[in-house]
């Protein structure tokens, strides 16, 4: 055998070496680790207190059932608008607009979306604020708006001048309402009675509010007030001087002095959008007829709401009742157009708007609001939605009101809030004689 020269020869020693390095861990007795000591659990002082203070008693679990049961079905739809079709981070041309909308309001002008769905159509309008460079420390304001439905908004407006205590602010406006409906007097109207008229409103009024270092506020109005009624617009609906005779305030022009006042209790932790508190207000506006109108009445009505937290995170049981009672104080009928009407998205959602009429109004409801739409979003936008209960009636004399009078609707509605402001509310609502779909801007109740 040749033998290895002394550079191969250093290469297997080397080999022959690292090898045996490599096997020395596995030649080596494993060493077991000793074992570990448990970990004794720290006795933190008064932990089994906070947890039995902060557990879910079951007589509230069991209370939460029917709240739970009315959120599922919002839950099920929550899902796939959460996780698979809004966005956290806003879209660059929204926060544009956004942008540009702040900076414009900045300068005086504002976009205002007024009108609802529903009844006069979907519309909306634009207004201007003088700076107050020009105006002082007070705000003048104008606006004008419409919708595709014919009805047309116009106003302006002088912002809290001071008057001793009273603050108190200037209003002129127009209001051209095209197609409004009528269906009789009473709880017998038919439904397919349905007419319409119009109504121009020119009115001009001085809004007071005193306010005390409680509760309590003192409001009052004094105003004049012209109203023109003609015939209706719409060719669906015959017009109502045709459909009804005998009725006070069919046609022609009717001139108003007016003034009414007050007394409010404000108990709640937002007007707008209210989470829990007490809201109380009673007052009486009297109607006086100038020039050839005959017409004088008295109106005298009381409103009580009232707001209880639930468990959770805006979770609200929202309680309101509403009465308002007429005294004629003429010997002419009150115009129909100035007696109570019942129906529409602020009192029974479940019927057409303005559905009945009579002289005297008996309204309520229940209304529970839960979170709908958690994502959390940069502007801080969340969606609430709410199950809401309507009841209500209207009779020539209130006193005579019985259970059988009572109309009652029913739904479901969404509301985009940002803050304690609404933005948008959507409502849904069903009775025995309809279903109706409301869209509006700002708060309801």
């Amino acid at each position: 055998m040749p033998k290895a020269s002394p550079r191969v020869g250093g290469r297997r020693a080397a080999l022959v070496a690292l090898l045996g390095l490599l096997c020395l861990p596995l030649a080596a007795p494993a060493q077991v680790a000793p074992p570990q000591e448990e970990r004794p659990q720290r006795d933190e002082q008064g932990l089994a207190a906070r947890q039995q203070r902060y557990a879910t008693p079951t007589a509230k679990t069991v209370a939460m059932l029917p709240v739970r049961l009315i959120e599922l079905p919002f839950q099920l739809l929550n899902f796939p608008l959460e996780h698979w079709v809004v966005k956290k981070q806003p879209d660059p041309l929204i926060a544009r607009i956004n942008r540009n909308l702040i900076a414009a309001e900045a300068r005086g002008v504002s976009f205002d979306l007024r009108l609802e769905t529903g009844h006069s159509g979907f519309g909306g309008g634009m207004g201007y604020r003088l700076p107050h460079s020009l105006t002082g420390p007070v705000n003048l304001r104008f606006f004008a708006g419409a919708t595709n439905r014919g009805y047309q908004q116009y106003f302006a407006q002088l912002d809290t001048l001071h008057v001793g205590a009273a603050a108190v602010w200037l209003r002129g406006q127009y209001l051209e309402l095209a197609q409004e409906s009528f269906y009789g007097l009473g709880l017998d109207s038919d439904l397919d009675q349905r007419s319409n008229y119009e109504r121009g409103l020119w009115s001009g009024a001085l809004i007071g509010e005193v306010a005390g270092k409680g509760p309590v506020r003192l409001l009052f109005d004094v105003a004049y007030s012209r109203d023109d009624i003609r015939r209706g617009e719409s060719d669906e609906f015959p017009p109502s001087q045709d459909a009804f005779s005998g009725i006070e305030g069919l046609e022609g022009q009717f001139d108003f002095v007016e003034g009414g006042a007050s007394l409010v209790w404000e108990r709640r932790d937002h007007p707008t959008y209210a989470e829990h508190g007490s809201y109380a207000r009673a007052g009486a506006h009297i109607v006086g007829g100038v020039g050839e109108t005959q017409n004088s009445f008295a109106k005298y009505y009381l409103e009580l709401r009232q707001y209880v937290p639930l468990p959770g995170i805006r979770r609200v049981l929202g309680l309101r009742v509403a009465a308002a009672v007429t005294d004629n104080l003429a010997d002419a009928d009150i115009p129909f157009f100035r007696l109570e009407r019942l129906g529409g998205s602020r009192t029974l959602r479940g019927v057409q708007t303005y559905r009945f009429t009579d002289k005297d109004m008996l309204t309520g409801g229940v209304e529970y609001r839960f979170p709908f739409w958690t994502i959390g979003l940069e502007s801080g936008t969340a969606i609430d939605a709410l199950a809401f209960g309507d009841v209500g009636t209207v009779l020539p004399n209130l006193e005579e009101v019985q259970w059988h009078d009572l109309k009652t609707t029913g739904g479901f509605g969404f509301r985009i809030v940002t803050g304690s402001r609404v933005l948008l509310r959507t409502d849904f609502a069903w009775s025995n004689e309809d279903s109706r779909v409301h869209i509006g801007f700002g708060s309801l109740h």
